[in-house]
């Protein structure tokens, strides 16, 4: 299970990589386009500067929904269930907790000491 929980992360590790090195060489590319008369002459194509940055986010996040898609697997993914001994857990009944607010917000403390 750690294994393949392992190669999912170093996939994703991957995507990350790819698209920071993308991310950087494009930032590189608009500061060195934007500062000179290029800019000025292709102020048709100024749209394609924001617009990359879009399409970087869209695949970042395609690369997510299709490594974490839902499936059959995807318990693989889980915790171990079979550590988590359900029956051991203490349990919180209604009450409980209603009491323990009510004893929270009952006695405000102060935020300063007491005046002088």
């Amino acid at each position: 299970r750690q294994e393949t929980k392992h190669r999912l992360y170093l996939r994703f590790r991957a995507v990350l990589a790819v698209s920071l090195a993308f991310a950087v060489g494009w930032a590189a590319y608009c500061v060195v386009a934007t500062t000179g008369v290029l800019y000025e002459r292709m102020w048709d194509q100024r749209w394609t500067y924001d617009a990359v940055w879009e399409v970087c986010y869209v695949v970042v996040l395609s690369a997510m929904a299709l490594l974490w898609a839902p499936s059959v697997n995807s318990k693989r993914y889980d915790c171990d269930a079979a550590m988590v001994d359900h029956d051991a857990l203490p349990s919180v009944t209604t009450m409980d907790a209603a009491s323990s607010r009510a004893g929270e917000l009952s006695a405000p403390q102060p935020l300063l000491g007491p005046s002088a």
